[in-house]
């Protein structure tokens, strides 16, 4: 069974990478790594459960695993509708 968006979305993580990824497009995982301050296996982890839900791709570049967002306008614009809503993360 697929993870719902819902469920992804609920954990303060994988929050902060799709909020990261708003910001910079695309980054590899070293670079969310460092910038969240977590271990790479860790967000790996994270983006794995993202990418279950069809929010994230990857791509491999040489070493570099670079992950983006598969629609990152509807994303964007789910992120606004939910602050109007007054979800407060």
């Amino acid at each position: 069974m697929k993870p719902s968006l819902f469920k992804a979305l609920s954990s303060e993580v994988r929050l902060s990478l799709v909020k990261e990824l708003l910001k910079n497009k695309t980054l590899c995982v070293c670079a969310l790594s460092a910038k969240m301050d977590r271990d790479i296996s860790t967000v790996s982890r994270h983006i794995k459960q993202l990418k279950l839900v069809g929010l994230v791709s990857t791509k491999r570049k040489g070493k570099e695993i670079r992950v983006s967002l598969k629609n990152p306008e509807l994303t964007k614009k789910f992120f606004t509708d939910a602050k109007k809503l007054g979800v407060k993360k």
